[in-house]
């Protein structure tokens, strides 16, 4: 398995400037920082959504070429929290 360090290292950046969630906390929307329920916008939903699609990847190990799996858990654990 490939950590998103270990991809930034490879890439010449450190995990923290990329400002990637920890794969080992990120579970649900509510573990993603954010704002206020009622300062909810479609762009920060697109923002939240792929970062915890980004972890569930990153969960199941990073395989190749399934991107859409965790786009689709990620959208339906939004619309649950």
């Amino acid at each position: 398995m490939v950590s998103s360090a270990s991809m930034a290292s490879a890439a010449g950046e450190d995990s923290e400037s990329l400002n990637l969630p920890n794969v080992n906390t990120v579970s649900s929307p509510a573990d993603i920082d954010a704002p206020a329920e009622s300062a909810r916008e479609p762009q920060d939903h697109h923002a939240r959504i792929s970062k915890l699609a980004y972890s569930l990847w990153c969960q199941r190990g990073c395989p190749d070429g399934s991107p859409e799996v965790d786009w689709f858990r990620a959208e339906q654990k939004f619309r649950e929290s």
